[in-house]
């Protein structure tokens, strides 16, 4: 089965993903952006390993230390726990992506096994391995992205067995991907997670008060750093100034609001955090290219 994606963000912005948990802890999902806020996902996170497929269109995948351009026919392999976003390459439309989500277990079987030590490990510690885009130019790609639409196809079709040739088709495309990743995970600089943990208790601290009056210092306290450290963690992990990720924030929810609710603009405004009703028509103009009215009437 392929699910219908939509980012769920749990009380610590950590993705929540439908899969079977232990019982098959793998899902296959499908998202057409155009049907998002923005034709984007806010920036987040999960434990599971991903694998993303571009059906059309032409995409940006960012993570903190890059920016990978994708166009139709490419994939990319997300490692776990890595802070990520999706967004359509300068607002071009019809883009739609198929993305497989799993936990190791699903590929090694039992805990502590030998292919777990092995084979998933040392992409899981690796810590400048944080994405691999994989593009039809090679002959191991080109069976890399075999296996990804090979594995697309047992989901829609779901005929007896399937579950067991899901694995076969991914563990494939994992052999392949260690040695596509062999000299990034050779030369891995071991580096620490200190940020990674605290730009994801800034973001946390955003969403959960976005809606007040915040400032800096206000975030830069929810992780205990200084504000100078807080504007660095942004910048480095994220590209832009922690008022600037407020603001985002607060105008994705405001679309939200705008397409889910018939509440003012003016209400909306205030209930996302904007004291200024002009402010925040300035705001959502220069964020999602129209005005608040324009964006709902459409």
């Amino acid at each position: 089965m392929i699910i219908k994606s939509g980012v769920n963000l749990g009380d610590n912005s950590e993705e929540i993903v439908p899969t079977h948990s232990e019982d098959f802890p793998y899902v296959c999902m499908y998202a057409d952006l155009d049907s998002h806020i923005g034709q984007c996902f806010p920036w987040h996170w999960h434990a599971l390993f991903e694998i993303d497929y571009v059906k059309e269109g032409e995409v940006d995948f960012c993570t903190s230390d890059n920016i990978y351009h994708l166009k139709k026919g490419d994939a990319i392999f997300i490692n776990s726990n890595v802070l990520h976003t999706v967004r359509a390459r300068d607002g071009v439309s019809g883009c739609k992506i198929y993305a497989h989500l799993f936990d190791m277990h699903f590929l090694s079987g039992m805990y502590n096994s030998i292919f777990e030590q092995n084979y998933f490990l040392p992409v899981l510690k690796c810590k400048t391995l944080q994405a691999a885009v994989i593009r039809p130019d090679s002959h191991r790609r080109l069976h890399m992205i075999e296996q990804i639409l090979n594995a697309l196809e047992l989901n829609e079709k779901e005929t007896f067995g399937y579950e067991f040739e899901i694995r076969t088709e991914l563990s494939r495309f994992w052999c392949m991907l260690l040695e596509e990743t062999k000299e990034i995970r050779s030369n891995d600089k071991n580096t620490s997670e200190t940020d990674a943990n605290r730009i994801k208790v800034m973001i946390q601290y955003i969403r959960e008060h976005y809606a007040e009056k915040i400032t800096l210092t206000d975030i830069a306290h929810a992780a205990s750093v200084s504000g100078r450290e807080c504007t660095r963690c942004f910048s480095r992990w994220l590209g832009l100034s922690p008022m600037n990720y407020l603001n985002d924030y607060r105008i994705r929810m405001a679309a939200k609001l705008l397409l889910q609710t018939d509440s003012s603009i003016i209400t909306i405004s205030e209930s996302c955090g904007f004291s200024s009703n002009s402010y925040f028509g300035k705001v959502f103009h220069e964020i999602m290219g129209c005005t608040p009215k324009e964006y709902r009437r459409r």
